[in-house]
């Protein structure tokens, strides 16, 4: 019989890798495009503004040009996967502009903010572990 402790993580680590697209997205669409913000929370703007020729070229495609998205055509967005480890997940991009815009951006640009981490907790995992402990 497993243990309360083992059952538990287990459950979190199901949970996490069932849900691993709404991770991404909030990743990606929440904080990187609709916030333009890292894991952080600090507006990428705020340290590392577009330059005036991608501004320039951000509003030919009617793009937002009010925060930094990361996102042109997608590919980097869309190359977002999680690698799972014994005690968590990191969120990794696999698109050949990947190493540039974390050396440009900063590793925190992949990552979920406090907040994200809270819903993800309280909407995703906690209803999982109430089911355990409700089983005993």
């Amino acid at each position: 019989m497993k243990s309360l402790e083992t059952e538990m993580f287990e459950a979190i680590r199901f949970t996490l890798e069932a849900n691993k697209e709404i991770i991404l997205d909030m990743n990606s669409e929440i904080q990187l495009f609709e916030k333009g913000v890292n894991r952080y929370d600090v507006k990428i703007a705020s340290f590392a503004p577009y330059s005036d020729a991608t501004v320039f070229i951000k509003r030919a495609k009617g793009q937002p040009t009010n925060r930094v998205t990361l996102r042109d055509e997608g590919d980097f967005h869309f190359s977002l996967f999680i690698e799972f480890s014994a005690d968590g997940f990191q969120i990794k991009a696999a698109d050949w502009k990947a190493n540039n815009l974390v050396a440009h951006y900063g590793e925190s640009i992949l990552g979920l903010t406090d907040e994200n981490f809270r819903d993800l907790a309280i909407n995703y995992v906690a209803p999982e572990l109430i089911k355990i402990l409700k089983k005993i």
